[in-house]
Protein backbone atom coordinates (compact mmCIF):
# COMPACT_ATOMS: atom_id res chain seq x y z
CA UNK A 1 0.00 0.00 0.00
CA UNK A 2 2.70 2.35 0.38
CA UNK A 3 4.45 1.61 -2.24
CA UNK A 4 1.49 2.53 -4.64
CA UNK A 5 0.62 5.89 -2.83
CA UNK A 6 4.37 6.50 -3.25
CA UNK A 7 4.49 5.97 -6.85
CA UNK A 8 1.19 7.95 -7.16
CA UNK A 9 2.61 10.94 -5.46
CA UNK A 10 5.62 10.88 -8.03
CA UNK A 11 3.22 10.39 -10.77
CA UNK A 12 1.42 13.78 -9.91
CA UNK A 13 5.13 15.84 -9.79
CA UNK A 14 6.04 13.96 -12.87
CA UNK A 15 2.73 15.92 -14.61
CA UNK A 16 3.25 18.66 -12.42
CA UNK A 17 6.67 19.58 -13.48
CA UNK A 18 5.58 18.08 -17.17
CA UNK A 19 2.89 20.73 -17.45
CA UNK A 20 4.84 23.63 -15.68
CA UNK A 21 7.53 23.02 -18.72
CA UNK A 22 5.12 22.75 -21.12
CA UNK A 23 3.51 26.25 -19.75
CA UNK A 24 7.00 28.03 -19.56
CA UNK A 25 8.20 26.86 -23.10
CA UNK A 26 4.53 28.00 -24.43
CA UNK A 27 5.78 31.52 -23.05
CA UNK A 28 9.09 31.81 -23.75
CA UNK A 29 11.31 32.18 -26.72
CA UNK A 30 14.69 32.19 -27.84
CA UNK A 31 17.27 34.58 -30.00
CA UNK A 32 20.03 33.21 -31.72
CA UNK A 33 22.73 36.19 -32.46
CA UNK A 34 25.53 35.62 -35.04
CA UNK A 35 28.03 38.34 -36.79
CA UNK A 36 30.07 39.09 -39.49
CA UNK A 37 33.35 39.14 -38.33
CA UNK A 38 32.49 36.44 -35.13
CA UNK A 39 33.78 36.94 -31.34
CA UNK A 40 31.26 40.32 -31.16
CA UNK A 41 29.95 40.96 -27.19
CA UNK A 42 26.04 40.65 -27.23
CA UNK A 43 23.99 42.71 -24.65
CA UNK A 44 20.63 42.10 -24.16
CA UNK A 45 18.40 45.01 -22.59
CA UNK A 46 21.92 46.32 -21.43
CA UNK A 47 23.43 43.20 -19.71
CA UNK A 48 26.28 41.22 -21.41
CA UNK A 49 25.17 37.33 -22.34
CA UNK A 50 27.88 36.32 -24.32
CA UNK A 51 30.04 36.47 -27.41
CA UNK A 52 28.76 35.46 -30.97
CA UNK A 53 28.05 33.12 -31.72
CA UNK A 54 25.57 32.59 -29.13
CA UNK A 55 21.82 31.21 -28.87
CA UNK A 56 19.84 32.54 -26.03
CA UNK A 57 17.03 30.59 -24.49
CA UNK A 58 14.19 30.18 -22.34
CA UNK A 59 13.13 34.23 -22.68
CA UNK A 60 9.75 35.24 -21.70
CA UNK A 61 7.48 36.87 -24.82
CA UNK A 62 8.15 40.39 -24.77
CA UNK A 63 10.37 43.15 -26.37
CA UNK A 64 13.76 43.05 -26.12
CA UNK A 65 17.05 45.30 -27.11
CA UNK A 66 19.79 43.35 -28.50
CA UNK A 67 23.24 45.38 -29.25
CA UNK A 68 26.28 43.70 -31.03
CA UNK A 69 29.56 45.54 -29.85
CA UNK A 70 32.76 44.73 -31.49
CA UNK A 71 36.11 47.32 -31.32
CA UNK A 72 36.51 48.84 -34.54
CA UNK A 73 32.97 48.54 -35.73
CA UNK A 74 29.77 50.48 -35.35
CA UNK A 75 27.46 49.12 -32.85
CA UNK A 76 24.71 47.12 -33.98
CA UNK A 77 21.59 47.58 -32.66
CA UNK A 78 17.85 45.81 -32.96
CA UNK A 79 14.63 46.00 -30.99
CA UNK A 80 12.84 42.51 -31.18
CA UNK A 81 9.50 41.11 -30.02
CA UNK A 82 9.20 37.61 -28.90
CA UNK A 83 5.43 35.87 -28.87
CA UNK A 84 4.01 32.70 -29.66
CA UNK A 85 3.62 33.44 -33.62
CA UNK A 86 7.27 34.60 -33.12
CA UNK A 87 9.41 32.57 -30.53
CA UNK A 88 12.65 31.74 -32.51
CA UNK A 89 14.47 34.39 -33.80
CA UNK A 90 17.94 34.69 -35.45
CA UNK A 91 20.00 38.05 -35.64
CA UNK A 92 23.20 37.89 -38.43
CA UNK A 93 24.80 40.75 -38.31
CA UNK A 94 27.33 41.97 -40.57
CA UNK A 95 29.30 44.77 -38.95
CA UNK A 96 30.33 48.06 -40.57
CA UNK A 97 33.84 49.23 -39.77
CA UNK A 98 33.67 52.29 -37.36
CA UNK A 99 35.86 55.03 -39.24
CA UNK A 100 37.18 58.45 -38.07
CA UNK A 101 38.59 61.12 -39.80
CA UNK A 102 41.77 63.38 -40.30
CA UNK A 103 41.73 66.85 -41.67
CA UNK A 104 45.96 67.41 -42.79
CA UNK A 105 47.17 70.57 -44.36
CA UNK A 106 51.20 71.40 -44.64
CA UNK A 107 53.00 74.58 -44.96
CA UNK A 108 53.93 75.01 -47.78
CA UNK A 109 50.63 73.18 -49.19
CA UNK A 110 51.01 70.77 -52.12
CA UNK A 111 52.51 67.56 -50.11
CA UNK A 112 51.86 64.32 -51.20
CA UNK A 113 49.72 62.34 -48.63
CA UNK A 114 50.01 58.71 -47.78
CA UNK A 115 47.98 56.84 -45.04
CA UNK A 116 49.37 53.53 -44.33
CA UNK A 117 51.62 53.30 -47.43
CA UNK A 118 48.92 54.50 -50.06
CA UNK A 119 49.06 58.03 -51.85
CA UNK A 120 45.66 59.28 -50.79
CA UNK A 121 46.22 63.27 -52.86
CA UNK A 122 47.78 66.25 -51.84
CA UNK A 123 47.45 68.76 -49.03
CA UNK A 124 45.13 69.93 -47.98
CA UNK A 125 42.45 66.87 -47.98
CA UNK A 126 39.93 65.51 -45.46
CA UNK A 127 40.12 61.71 -45.18
CA UNK A 128 37.10 60.56 -43.62
CA UNK A 129 37.52 56.56 -43.83
CA UNK A 130 40.16 55.49 -41.36
CA UNK A 131 38.90 52.72 -38.71
CA UNK A 132 38.70 53.38 -35.52
CA UNK A 133 40.96 51.40 -32.43
CA UNK A 134 43.92 51.01 -34.99
CA UNK A 135 46.87 52.86 -35.24
CA UNK A 136 47.87 54.83 -38.92
CA UNK A 137 50.44 56.26 -40.33
CA UNK A 138 50.33 59.72 -41.87
CA UNK A 139 53.05 60.74 -44.22
CA UNK A 140 53.93 63.94 -45.54
CA UNK A 141 56.36 64.34 -48.89
CA UNK A 142 57.33 67.45 -51.06
CA UNK A 143 60.13 68.02 -53.15
CA UNK A 144 63.13 69.46 -51.57
CA UNK A 145 61.59 69.13 -47.85
CA UNK A 146 62.22 66.42 -45.45
CA UNK A 147 59.49 63.51 -45.31
CA UNK A 148 56.81 64.39 -42.55
CA UNK A 149 55.31 61.22 -40.62
CA UNK A 150 53.00 60.90 -37.50
CA UNK A 151 50.75 57.83 -36.27
CA UNK A 152 47.34 58.74 -35.66
CA UNK A 153 44.29 56.63 -34.07
CA UNK A 154 41.13 56.99 -32.18
CA UNK A 155 38.47 55.40 -30.01
CA UNK A 156 35.65 57.52 -31.46
CA UNK A 157 33.91 58.54 -34.75
CA UNK A 158 35.57 62.43 -34.76
CA UNK A 159 37.77 64.55 -36.96
CA UNK A 160 41.67 64.96 -36.04
CA UNK A 161 43.27 68.12 -37.39
CA UNK A 162 46.91 68.42 -38.10
CA UNK A 163 48.77 71.20 -39.74
CA UNK A 164 52.43 70.17 -40.14
CA UNK A 165 55.20 72.51 -40.57
CA UNK A 166 57.60 70.75 -43.25
CA UNK A 167 61.01 71.48 -42.83
CA UNK A 168 63.30 72.16 -45.94
CA UNK A 169 66.20 69.59 -47.32
CA UNK A 170 69.66 70.99 -46.55
CA UNK A 171 71.39 72.46 -49.69
CA UNK A 172 71.81 70.02 -52.20
CA UNK A 173 74.53 70.15 -55.36
CA UNK A 174 74.14 67.03 -58.01
CA UNK A 175 76.60 67.43 -60.59
CA UNK A 176 76.82 64.42 -63.87
CA UNK A 177 78.81 64.70 -66.70
CA UNK A 178 80.06 63.16 -70.20
CA UNK A 179 83.08 61.84 -70.19
CA UNK A 180 82.50 60.97 -66.29
CA UNK A 181 85.48 61.35 -63.67
CA UNK A 182 85.55 65.19 -64.36
CA UNK A 183 87.24 66.88 -62.08
CA UNK A 184 84.59 69.53 -59.87
CA UNK A 185 85.29 72.86 -58.47
CA UNK A 186 83.61 75.43 -56.16
CA UNK A 187 85.38 78.72 -55.96
CA UNK A 188 88.37 76.79 -57.24
CA UNK A 189 88.62 74.20 -54.65
CA UNK A 190 88.31 70.46 -55.50
CA UNK A 191 85.31 69.40 -54.00
CA UNK A 192 85.14 65.36 -56.16
CA UNK A 193 84.73 63.64 -59.27
CA UNK A 194 81.29 63.43 -60.76
CA UNK A 195 79.30 61.77 -60.92
CA UNK A 196 78.79 63.61 -57.44
CA UNK A 197 76.26 64.40 -54.81
CA UNK A 198 77.19 67.09 -52.64
CA UNK A 199 74.80 68.00 -49.33
CA UNK A 200 75.10 70.52 -46.67
CA UNK A 201 76.94 72.87 -48.93
CA UNK A 202 76.50 76.37 -47.01
CA UNK A 203 74.21 79.03 -48.78
CA UNK A 204 75.98 81.37 -51.27
CA UNK A 205 76.94 82.28 -54.61
CA UNK A 206 79.81 79.44 -55.99
CA UNK A 207 81.51 79.72 -59.16
CA UNK A 208 81.49 75.96 -60.65
CA UNK A 209 83.99 74.57 -62.58
CA UNK A 210 83.80 71.19 -63.97
CA UNK A 211 87.28 69.67 -66.19
CA UNK A 212 88.18 66.63 -67.54
CA UNK A 213 91.66 66.96 -69.32
CA UNK A 214 91.89 67.26 -73.34
CA UNK A 215 88.12 68.94 -72.92
CA UNK A 216 87.03 72.27 -72.47
CA UNK A 217 86.07 73.30 -68.80
CA UNK A 218 82.57 74.01 -68.01
CA UNK A 219 82.16 77.05 -65.96
CA UNK A 220 79.00 78.30 -64.57
CA UNK A 221 78.08 80.43 -60.87
CA UNK A 222 75.28 79.02 -59.24
CA UNK A 223 72.84 80.20 -56.59
CA UNK A 224 72.62 77.66 -53.27
CA UNK A 225 69.39 77.83 -51.05
CA UNK A 226 68.36 75.59 -47.98
CA UNK A 227 65.69 73.67 -49.48
CA UNK A 228 66.86 74.07 -53.09
CA UNK A 229 68.46 71.27 -54.76
CA UNK A 230 70.86 72.24 -57.86
CA UNK A 231 71.16 70.03 -60.31
CA UNK A 232 73.46 69.81 -63.88
CA UNK A 233 74.08 66.80 -66.27
CA UNK A 234 76.95 68.24 -68.61
CA UNK A 235 78.05 67.01 -72.00
CA UNK A 236 82.04 68.50 -71.75
CA UNK A 237 83.32 69.85 -75.55
CA UNK A 238 86.72 68.02 -76.36
CA UNK A 239 89.15 70.73 -77.01
CA UNK A 240 90.75 72.32 -80.36
CA UNK A 241 93.82 72.90 -78.52
CA UNK A 242 95.02 71.63 -75.44
CA UNK A 243 98.47 71.58 -73.82
CA UNK A 244 99.40 70.20 -69.97
CA UNK A 245 102.49 70.32 -68.29
CA UNK A 246 103.88 68.52 -65.08
CA UNK A 247 107.34 68.79 -63.44
CA UNK A 248 108.89 67.10 -60.61
CA UNK A 249 108.81 68.32 -58.11
CA UNK A 250 105.79 70.15 -58.76
CA UNK A 251 104.53 74.16 -58.28
CA UNK A 252 107.40 75.19 -60.50
CA UNK A 253 106.20 78.76 -62.24
CA UNK A 254 105.20 78.11 -65.57
CA UNK A 255 105.89 81.09 -68.60
CA UNK A 256 104.49 80.53 -71.88
CA UNK A 257 105.85 82.97 -74.58
CA UNK A 258 107.23 85.39 -71.68
CA UNK A 259 104.29 85.04 -69.51
CA UNK A 260 103.76 83.86 -66.61
CA UNK A 261 100.35 81.96 -66.94
CA UNK A 262 100.51 79.77 -63.79
CA UNK A 263 102.04 76.32 -61.45
CA UNK A 264 103.12 72.97 -62.67
CA UNK A 265 100.18 70.81 -62.68
CA UNK A 266 99.14 73.34 -65.14
CA UNK A 267 96.78 72.58 -68.36
CA UNK A 268 94.94 74.89 -70.81
CA UNK A 269 92.63 74.69 -73.54
CA UNK A 270 92.86 78.43 -74.26
CA UNK A 271 96.44 78.06 -76.21
CA UNK A 272 96.77 78.95 -79.76
CA UNK A 273 97.91 76.46 -82.77
CA UNK A 274 101.28 77.26 -83.57
CA UNK A 275 104.63 77.51 -81.46
CA UNK A 276 105.26 78.51 -77.96
CA UNK A 277 107.93 78.65 -76.16
CA UNK A 278 107.57 77.28 -72.82
CA UNK A 279 110.21 78.13 -69.55
CA UNK A 280 109.50 76.84 -65.95
CA UNK A 281 111.25 78.18 -63.05
CA UNK A 282 111.16 76.52 -58.75
CA UNK A 283 113.45 77.87 -56.19
CA UNK A 284 116.30 75.24 -55.74
CA UNK A 285 116.06 73.79 -59.64
CA UNK A 286 117.75 74.73 -62.85
CA UNK A 287 115.18 76.40 -65.33
CA UNK A 288 113.75 74.69 -67.89
CA UNK A 289 112.91 75.86 -71.31
CA UNK A 290 111.31 74.13 -74.43
CA UNK A 291 109.50 75.01 -77.57
CA UNK A 292 106.28 73.24 -78.42
CA UNK A 293 104.10 73.34 -81.73
CA UNK A 294 100.31 73.21 -80.97
CA UNK A 295 98.17 71.78 -83.53
CA UNK A 296 94.59 71.21 -83.64
CA UNK A 297 93.26 67.94 -81.88
CA UNK A 298 96.25 66.94 -81.21
CA UNK A 299 97.18 67.26 -77.30
CA UNK A 300 100.50 68.35 -76.32
CA UNK A 301 101.66 66.55 -73.11
CA UNK A 302 104.72 67.83 -71.11
CA UNK A 303 106.43 65.81 -68.11
CA UNK A 304 109.78 67.25 -66.80
CA UNK A 305 112.19 65.97 -64.06
CA UNK A 306 113.64 69.57 -62.93
CA UNK A 307 117.38 69.55 -61.92
CA UNK A 308 118.54 70.65 -58.50
CA UNK A 309 121.07 73.45 -58.66
CA UNK A 310 124.43 72.43 -58.31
Amino acid sequence: MKKIIIAIFLLVVFVLIFFAIKSTSENSGTISVNSFPQKASVYLNGELKGETPLVIKSLPFGKYQVTVKLQGYKDYNEEVSLNSSNSKVFINPILEHSVFSVSIDSDPQGADVYIDGVQKGKTPIIITDLITGTTHLIELKLVNFKDWKQIVSSETNNTLTINAKLEPITTEVIINSIPSNATVYLNDAEVGKTPLDLKDIAEGTYNLKVTVPQYEPYQEQIEVKKGNTIKRDIVLTKAKYYISISSNPSNAKVFIDGMEVGFTPYESTSITEGRHKIHLELDGYLPYETEVTISQNQPTIISINLLKLP
